[in-house]
């Protein structure tokens, strides 16, 4: 019997998956999503949170369909559950299981396939395997029964899924790997070189004109170590030599979610794909501009390159995929930036319950009314996370830190499209010689940008941030967006969060699920030094300028850092969970118990219900 899958969610998370789903081609758009009204027979839940009278609790909760087909032998909430693991992880979801509060499915043989299968699983055909098999009628009538194929068999294993990134249509890795396909593109690209006839690109040029595009590629995992001799651009002639069996295949090279987020710190050998290039992506039609591997393109480069774009969370972003990654599954992540707490002024976080607050809460003032605070982002890309800081009400002003020149022309390019003002500033600069007495910025913060990013190490934001405090809203929030590890960074995030106010540190690392707890704990003992350590030295230094005896700061007391909450945002590798440590730095000691308006300050606070830290999936 076969069943097609629908989700029930609460009301807050039907954008994100909606998006998600559309994104990975899996939603139905036959089917509108709806509330809940399905009685509790029909439902399977993924956890049992059933009220008395035997229904599922679902207030506020909507039904949103999907294109995911199960065979259903027997009645099984395990398979069911499986099915759900499944199809989260396939749109880049994992981390929201437990949101997921059921799976509904409508039974296919009950009803017409015309009413409830959706085009794209049908046994219709699309505008893609249209425009193939019109190709296919073109070529010589006797290559493919020379080889024992037909054009049926060639049909069943293409692709039935794609992604669409304007202008590009982006086919997934295991395009034209079946043994069928292999054998008939190595015999068509002889038949090829023998007429002198580039099919191929005929029949590019077919797949295009369906679907409105101008460029094809296959996409492929993005590597983590570069090795020599790579060759990311084949040409059509050569695709059936394309190496598939990459161990990292995921339909995710342009978006990459378990590939890592942005380049790193310094010290790294020469192999490492520190700057995150797409070195796998295989372009098959169409000009993507230079294939040059310097993080330092011109702007010759940048007007010759292709550029593509896309949307999520109403947020539009810009790359060049022969050059940059985009991460398209750590959307859930950029939804919770969305949801930023005011941290702005000083640490009044006790809500209407009585409760404190945690760092992402629900959007709405905390600190002094109308006040807002800065974000950093120390690994900005192409602005993954900076957008989403931006878009924030909360957040005034966004700084982000890039190596690399393109990730820096696709973010300058995305927040133009999204209506922001932003500074690109290449550094260093002598401002940061230490023979400069004066230490200033070669550039004033009273302009209109929303984002300020610098086109250099992260190393140098101390320095800079230091300079720019008084003419900066409170820095509350830094990003650490950095697989498989931010630890080079945490230093530097400790240094840059306002030294008196504090506010929150968002570490990005992959840990087993098995030791989520451990490692968290290890990483609150490595905050909890690197901050106190930094409090002395800052002591220290306000002594020697002042004049007073340094045995002084033997006396103060060391801040107690917590960690507020575990963001589990996607599967990096079985077993392995891509998390999001949120560490909650307190205001320093002396400023903890004062007053301030009607309220008092207390800290540190924590997520309502968490005595240390909470290793949720979602908030």
């Amino acid at each position: 019997m076969s069943e097609q899958i629908s989700l029930l969610v609460p009301r807050d998370l039907v954008k994100t998956l909606k998006d998600a789903l559309e994104t990975h081609n899996k939603l139905d758009k036959s089917r509108k999503i709806r509330p809940s009204t399905a009685p509790a027979k029909d439902i399977t839940p993924s956890k049992r949170s059933q009220d008395h009278s035997g229904t599922i609790a679902r207030a506020d909760t909507y039904l949103v369909p999907t294109t995911v087909i199960i065979t259903k032998c027997k009645e099984s909430g395990r398979d069911m559950e499986d099915s759900k693991t499944t199809l989260l992880r396939d749109i880049g979801m994992d981390g929201h299981g437990k949101s997921v509060l059921a799976i509904t499915t409508i039974n296919l043989t009950a009803t017409t396939a015309a009413e409830h299968v959706p085009a794209s699983i049908s046994t219709k055909p699309t505008p893609l395997t249209t425009a193939l098999t019109t190709w296919l009628h073109t070529l010589p009538s006797s290559l493919l029964p020379a080889l024992n194929l037909t054009i049926p068999s060639l049909l069943k294993s293409f692709p039935k899924t794609h992604t669409i990134y304007p202008p590009l249509l982006l086919l997934p890795p295991q395009t034209f790997t079946t043994a069928s396909w292999l054998v008939f593109l190595a015999a068509l690209s002889k038949t090829e070189t023998e007429k002198g006839t580039p099919y191929l690109t005929d029949l590019y040029e077919r797949l295009c004109a369906a679907i409105g595009v101008t460029h094809v590629a296959i996409n492929a995992a993005i590597p983590a170590v570069l090795r020599p001799g790579t060759t990311p651009i084949p040409t059509s002639a050569s695709i059936s030599k394309i190496n598939h069996k990459n161990d990292n295949d995921d339909d995710t090279n342009l978006t990459s979610p378990e590939q890592g987020l942005q380049e790193t710190s310094p010290n790294h050998t020469a192999t490492t794909n520190h700057l995150r290039r797409p070195t796998h992506i295989h372009p098959l039609h169409g000009s993507f501009g230079p294939s040059t591997t310097t993080s330092n393109p011109t702007p010759t480069d940048f007007s010759s390159a292709l550029w593509v774009s896309t949307r999520q969370n109403g947020i539009y972003q810009t790359w060049a995929p022969l050059h940059t990654m985009f991460s398209r599954g750590n959307i859930s992540e950029k939804a919770r930036i969305l949801k930023l707490a005011s941290t702005a002024t000083s640490h009044k976080v006790i809500n209407d319950s009585g409760r404190p607050e945690s760092a992402i809460g629900e959007g709405r003032e905390i600190g002094r009314k109308g006040e807002k605070c800065t974000a950093i982002d120390l690994y900005a890309g192409i602005g993954y996370f900076v957008f989403s800081y931006a878009k924030s009400e909360t957040v005034a002003r966004v700084l982000g830190w890039e190596l690399n020149g393109w990730s820096v022309e696709g973010l300058r390019r995305g927040a133009g499209v999204n209506g922001w003002g932003v500074r690109v500033v290449d550094g260093p600069h002598q401002a940061d010689d230490d023979d400069n007495e004066k230490g200033e910025e070669p550039y004033s913060t009273d302009g209109n940008e929303k984002i300020i990013v610098f086109k250099e190490d992260n190393i140098h934001a101390p320095k800079r941030i230091e300079r720019l405090r008084d003419r900066l809203p409170a820095v509350r929030h830094v990003n650490c967006g950095l697989l498989p590890t931010s630890r080079a960074s945490w230093a530097v995030a400790v240094r840059v969060l306002d030294p008196v106010g504090g506010g929150w540190i968002h570490a990005h690392e992959n840990i087993a699920v098995k030791d989520i707890e451990g490692t968290t704990d290890e990483i609150v003992d490595v905050f909890t030094r690197l901050v106190n350590v930094n409090d002395l030295d800052n002591r220290a230094d306000d002594e020697r300028e002042s004049g007073n005896h340094p045995h002084a700061q033997q006396q103060r007391q060391w801040r107690e850092v917590r960690c507020q909450h575990v963001e589990r945002v996607k599967t990096y590798a079985p077993g392995v969970m891509h998390c999001v440590v949120d560490i909650y730095v307190p205001p320093l000691p002396s400023t903890s118990s004062l007053s301030h308006g009607s309220g008092t300050i207390r800290s540190p606070p924590s997520a309502p219900g968490q005595e240390n830290y909470s290793t949720a999936q979602n908030t």
